[in-house]
């Protein structure tokens, strides 16, 4: 007669005498592809991330996008919020570097801003990743714009709230700069070796040598460039733009940016 034989998976009595194997997953080769293909993609996905990440942080796109509208300080009970420079940022817990176990890498994280409820009114500030920042007036015009030229530094211009837009001020990374008056004449002049004040007739009220080791003028220049900006400016480094209507604030800074250069060439200005 023919033989059988009765047996269960889960019998430790099958198991013992050989009639079930259980295979090695260690030894197994399409698991070891797997795992070697996927670990393989996940450290190419670390590596480029670092790589990005290294990237804009050398070229000054390392910072975090930034929108306020205007109404958030009323929001806030009064309390003013401490206005974030321009050139620099802070980590905030949206955009922490998460920290991987295998690798000991950081890995960014996206930097999504906080959105607002809709009650709040216009929008008052924006900053992208780049250092590019806009301060609107409240019926949307702008009022300042630092926009990126160089690796080195932020070119800055002021407008009026009207709109034919005048420009009132301007400013480059190097530390030029003008500020002018109502009829367009020259106000305030800014070069590398020092700066003047001028009245509306184009005569020198003041002029200046910038002091040695970034030392400060014997007294600061205060400009009221419109009702809601004022200019100060207590040396070659020290220039800053202040911005205040309906409680919101922004301080930026409009001095020389060390490192930077004047370009030889307005085509530098595309190029770098």
């Amino acid at each position: 007669g023919v033989s059988v034989i009765n047996f269960s998976m889960t019998s430790r009595y099958c198991e013992e005498r050989g009639w079930i194997v259980h295979p090695n997953e260690e030894e197994d080769p399409e698991r070891k592809t797997i795992l070697e293909w996927a670990r393989g993609r996940l450290q190419l996905a670390i590596r480029k991330s670092n790589e990005q990440f290294e990237y804009r942080r050398r070229n000054g796109e390392d910072k975090h996008l930034i929108i306020q509208h205007y109404g958030e300080a009323r929001r806030d009970g009064g309390k003013m919020r401490k206005a974030p420079s321009i050139l620099s940022s802070t980590l905030s817990t949206a955009s922490r570097p998460l920290l991987t176990r295998s690798s000991n890498r950081l890995i960014p994280m996206p930097q999504i801003p906080e959105l607002k409820s809709s009650s709040i009114g216009h929008r008052f500030f924006t900053q992208l990743p780049d250092g590019t920042a806009f301060v609107l007036y409240p019926a949307g015009r702008p009022a300042i714009c630092c926009s990126t030229g160089t690796n080195i530094g932020y070119y800055t211009n002021v407008f009026s709230d009207s709109p034919d837009m005048d420009l009132l001020a301007t400013f480059t990374p190097s530390g030029r700069g003008v500020v002018y008056h109502k009829n367009n004449a020259i106000r305030f002049l800014s070069t590398e070796k020092g700066g003047q004040l001028s009245d509306d007739e184009g005569k020198v009220t003041r002029k200046w040598k910038w002091p040695q080791y970034n030392g400060k003028l014997s007294s600061a220049v205060i400009i009221q460039i419109s009702p809601n900006i004022i200019f100060r400016c207590v040396n070659r480094l020290q220039m800053f733009l202040y911005y205040n209507l309906h409680g919101e604030k922004k301080r930026i800074t409009v001095g020389y940016a060390e490192g930077a250069q004047i370009p030889k060439d307005p085509e530098d200005l595309v190029s770098e």
